[in-house]
């Protein structure tokens, strides 16, 4: 499932938070890493400037790799690349084949816009691969092994749509030794997008309600449970982006693994996608999947 990963960067620390997680995934899932860079058309020496540096950070990975003492070290490669960053990244990713692409929420300018920073996000709406956002250094102690991905939480909504890293998810959890958590968060009142306004249909029976979330989430760790790996279920009530973030802020949680779509996006017009409220506001490492 990790075959290639895709990484960029521009030079800057910032965007270097990545470095431990491609170490740590190469390391444990076997996949090669391509990095890559994208050089600014009709400046002079530029793109010798990008590919000395992603020379030195060939020669580091690899370094970092020897390390690990694993049986075959993954392919470490680069790619100098011209032209509007994500632009570039989403259309390298597709020529490479990548199966995952892992890229900083902060770049160059060490700024966060409303919207994280505009490569990344362009890069993770425009791209059909999975896109691994790193918003913060991992910590000194995590640096190392499976020690990075310890816990993982993967929010359900019971959709198909919403389904969709569950694989992804499955194959990190089996090479970090990680523990899998799903959840799902309950919203108690049902509401109806009318021309003019918003009406309450009704107040839907909570323990029903909780009953199908509880035996859906049991359908899927059952599936889970043949890897091997640990699992848990968590059922909480509230509204969808603030229950999973608060989850992960409270819970040693080290990675949010979920879909771009699920089974809110007909009220994505009204209220905002889930997967729009955790992006912007959550701290956590985040695996997207569309």
């Amino acid at each position: 499932m990790y075959n290639r990963m895709l990484v960029p960067l521009d030079g800057s620390t910032n965007a270097e938070v990545v470095m431990p997680y491609v170490i740590a995934l190469a390391a444990n899932t076997g996949t090669d890493v391509v990095l890559t860079s994208v050089a600014r058309p009709g400046i002079s020496n530029v793109e010798q400037l990008h590919q000395a540096y992603l020379e030195r950070k060939v020669e580091q990975l690899r370094l970092r790799l020897s390390e690990y003492g694993i049986k075959k070290e993954p392919d470490v490669s680069y790619r100098v690349l011209t032209g509007k960053p994500a632009e570039e990244i989403v259309k390298h990713a597709d020529e490479i084949e990548a199966d995952l692409i892992t890229i900083a929420s902060r770049g160059a300018s060490g700024q966060a816009p409303p919207l994280l920073g505009h490569i990344s996000t362009s890069v993770l709406w425009s791209t059909g691969k999975p896109v691994l956002l790193i918003k913060a250094a991992a910590k000194e102690k995590a640096d190392k092994g499976r020690q990075i991905i310890k816990k993982i939480l993967l929010p359900l909504d019971s959709s198909s749509a919403g389904e969709a890293p569950i694989e992804y998810a499955r194959t990190l959890a089996v090479a970090f030794d990680a523990e899998l958590v799903l959840l799902q968060a309950l919203e108690p009142v049902n509401l109806v997008i009318g021309f003019e306004n918003l009406s309450v249909l009704g107040v839907p029976d909570n323990e029903e309600v909780k009953k199908a979330a509880v035996s859906y989430l049991t359908k899927v760790e059952d599936r889970l449970k043949t890897s091997g790996i640990k699992t848990s279920i968590e059922i909480i009530w509230g509204s969808a982006a603030e229950s999973i973030l608060d989850y992960a802020d409270t819970n040693n949680i080290d990675l949010i693994a979920m879909s771009a779509r699920g089974r809110s996006d007909i009220s994505r017009w009204v209220f905002g996608s889930v997967a729009e409220k955790i992006l912007h506001a959550g701290k956590k490492p985040l695996l997207m999947v569309r």
